[in-house]
């Protein structure tokens, strides 16, 4: 009885062995079969696709003609044959845009044409993509929005646009990222309907791609110079997509405000993004570019010997702010993790901390609400993340002064890197919001409460996240913020610091005040779509003055560049207010808060 189980074992062994070298077979000819006819394809584009191409139905379909294989290569799958050609060109009123969805199992996953890639091109892809990650160069897409077709991918995808037709812009090809080909193509035309008749820019592409499938993602950076990731939570879905950058090559932006996330790939996948020379930089929309860009504006206007010792900023707006559900989601989840952030950095081995003249600010001796006697405002600490990228890159200016060199930097930026980092001295910092009036005040006093006193549990985060109005006094909700109130948006950053005449050495009390500003249109969306657009085309345009590879912080990596002339020039004014010398006990003394530089 024993000899004929281990026959029937053996029997079946020998199954899987046979079964396992068919596969392979299977998939080797199958990886051979969509070369070809992908080749195929893009071969009979310009015929096909964009030659002269009549408005039909959106819903019409037209199959290619592939080379032949049995079958039993083909998975099952909805679609009846293995290419379809889908015409969106009633939906956007323009015959050039179009789309070819390819199968996942090809090897370069799923593309979509708004004009054409040549068989060439492909092949110089395909063959640069066989061992290793694809060289810069390569690369059929200058940056890739992950995420477009959500809120604020949306306005990611106009501010992108508009530097696509510009012959002068660095960015010549775009790719739209997501899970449904039909709300990319709705994207599409809403971005463009911003432009007064004209036709879309010719480079677009969009591309079917999902945060859960892993391989997607790799097949999307590898394809990819820039990943720009708008996706969120990032803390549940941005690891994912920083994972398939890294073992890519590919350089990765996002717009993330939750400090865990952000030191969390830090810890994981720094090391392995220098190796790939992939450069990440978390943080690179409201949070936290105005913050960190504004604060190396503000420190550039302490002259020696005068010395800062702390720069507290204060966020206005004359106008109801406008904040999709999303956002105030990944608040929630941003306050539920500070035990894991926490654990993050005990976990880490230490870092040297700058030396900062002067006593470090109070954080427990000083009112919840407090008047700016200087800027007559009212205000209470914001736990944003702009805090704690701030220290990150105060701390990695204390590792490296002259800040990080370039993988192929030119002399000259050399040059003025050193001079632009010897220029900024660190201090302590912190954040608030400000009203003119106290009552101004109470939503965000309510959600700093309830925040606090529920988050921590998951009934408690269920009830946050689906009670958001009730919890913010109306600031939150789930409804959309429309056009409209995004357009009406404005916000003014102050930075008030306050420190030494002489260096710290004499003065026992903080002697002289500096005030900035920094403003600009709606925060949440438009300024956040501005900022993030900026920092890919400082990559396009510097990448070789750029660090190699790492995961980094927004002001160290773009500080020496030139982001801010960018910002200034596309609707954000940097603007230096005033500096004083005298006693700051009345004035001053009012803006202290419990600072976050070296806790949050």
């Amino acid at each position: 009885m024993g000899s004929i189980t281990r026959l029937e074992e053996l029997d079946e062994e020998n199954i899987r062995t046979e079964y396992q070298e068919k596969l392979y077979k299977i998939r080797k000819e199958q990886v051979e079969y969509y070369t070809r006819g992908l080749k195929s394809i893009l071969e009979s584009i310009d015929e096909t696709l964009l030659g002269s191409c009549p408005e039909t139905n959106s819903s019409s379909e037209k199959t290619l003609s592939t080379p032949s294989l049995p079958q039993e290569h083909f998975r099952p799958i909805s679609h009846k044959t293995p290419y379809k050609f889908h015409n969106f060109a009633k939906l956007h009123n323009h015959k050039n845009i179009t789309t070819i969805t390819l199968r996942a199992s090809h090897p370069l996953g799923f593309i979509s044409n708004a004009n054409k890639l040549s068989s060439e091109r492909f092949t110089e892809m395909n063959n640069n993509n066989i061992n290793g990650t694809m060289s810069a160069a390569g690369k059929p897409y200058d940056i890739v929005i992950l995420g477009a077709s959500g809120f604020a991918g949306k306005y990611v995808t106009r501010e992108a646009l508009k530097f696509l037709s510009d012959p002068n812009s660095p960015l010549k090809t775009v790719a739209l990222a997501g899970r449904s080909p039909a709300r990319l193509s709705e994207t599409l035309a809403w971005a463009i309907s911003d432009f007064a008749g004209e036709k879309p820019p010719p480079n677009v592409y969009t591309v079917s791609a999902d945060t859960g499938d892993s391989v997607s993602l790799s097949i999307l950076a590898a394809q990819a110079k820039i990943m720009i990731n708008c996706v969120g939570p990032y803390q549940h879905l941005g690891e994912a997509v920083v994972a398939a950058c890294v073992s890519q090559g590919c350089d990765y932006l996002d717009i993330s405000g939750e400090p865990e996330f952000m030191e969390r790939i830090e810890m994981l996948y720094h090391r392995k993004a220098v190796e790939n020379g992939s450069l990440v930089v978390s943080s690179c929309g409201t949070d936290s570019i105005p913050a960190e860009i504004g604060l190396l504006f503000h420190l550039r206007h302490w002259k020696s010997p005068a010395t800062p010792n702390r720069v507290v900023t204060y966020l206005q707006s004359d106008r109801k702010v406008a904040v999709n559900y999303s956002t105030y989601e990944s608040a929630v989840y941003g306050y539920a993790n500070a035990e894991k952030l926490m654990k993050i950095r005990k976990s880490r081995s230490s870092r040297p901390r700058p030396r900062i003249p002067g006593p470090p600010p109070s954080q427990y001796s000083e009112p919840v609400v407090q008047r700016q006697k200087l800027l007559d405002l009212w205000s209470v600490h914001l736990p944003v993340a702009d805090a704690s990228v701030v220290r990150r890159t105060l701390t990695t200016l204390t590792e490296s002064p002259d800040g990080l060199a370039g993988k192929n930097e030119s002399g000259d930026y050399a040059a003025n890197r050193r001079s632009f980092w010897s220029s900024i001295k660190p201090v302590y910092f912190s954040t608030k919001v400000a009203t003119k009036s106290i009552l101004g005040l109470l939503p965000f006093l309510s959600l700093g409460f309830f925040f606090d006193k529920l988050s921590k549990s998951p009934l408690g985060r269920r009830l946050l996240l689906n009670y958001p109005s009730l919890f913010s006094l109306g600031m939150f909700s789930k409804q959309r913020p429309t056009k409209e109130e995004v357009e009406r948006g404005n916000f003014t950053m102050w930075f008030v610091g306050e420190g030494y005449s002489d260096g710290g050495a004499a003065v026992k009390k903080a002697d002289t005040a500096v005030i900035t500003r920094l403003r600009g249109p709606d925060m949440g969306y438009i300024t956040c779509s501005r900022v993030l657009i900026q920092c890919a085309l400082v990559m396009l345009s510097e990448r070789g003055n750029l660090p190699a590879g790492g995961v980094y912080t927004p002001g160290i990596v773009f500080g020496p560049s030139d982001l801010q002339e960018r910002l200034q020039k596309n609707g954000l004014d940097f603007e230096h207010v005033s500096t004083s010398t005298s006693s700051l006990s009345d004035a001053v003394g009012s803006t202290t808060s419990p600072c976050l530089i070296l806790g949050q």
